[in-house]
């Protein structure tokens, strides 16, 4: 933290705990879960206003992964009609 390193190697965890003001570059290997999570990281560059960078490396498979963990985050229709099926019931609700 006192500046006699030049180089800081970090997990995203690890990365958003580092405060230095004069962060030069923010080199992702792999695509954030979320814009708001690259915003935050690549946020920790550039603190001190001076010139900055945030560079993106990625590979298409990076793209499939993120695409998985959304649609697992998304239920699905049918889970969704089972859901309110049981829930009518239980409430004696008329199911259209």
């Amino acid at each position: 933290m006192d500046g006699d390193v030049n180089i800081i190697v970090a997990t995203k965890a690890f990365g958003m705990g580092i405060d230095k003001e004069n962060v030069r570059y923010v080199i992702h290997y792999q695509i954030p879960g979320s814009l708001e999570d690259y915003y935050q990281e690549a946020g920790r560059a550039g603190r001190d206003g001076q010139t900055s960078y945030a560079i993106l490396l990625y590979h298409t498979s990076d793209l499939r992964i993120q695409q998985y963990f959304i649609d697992q985050a998304i239920p699905k229709i049918l889970w969704l009609k089972r859901c309110w099926t049981s829930f009518a019931a239980r409430l004696r609700l008329r199911v259209t």
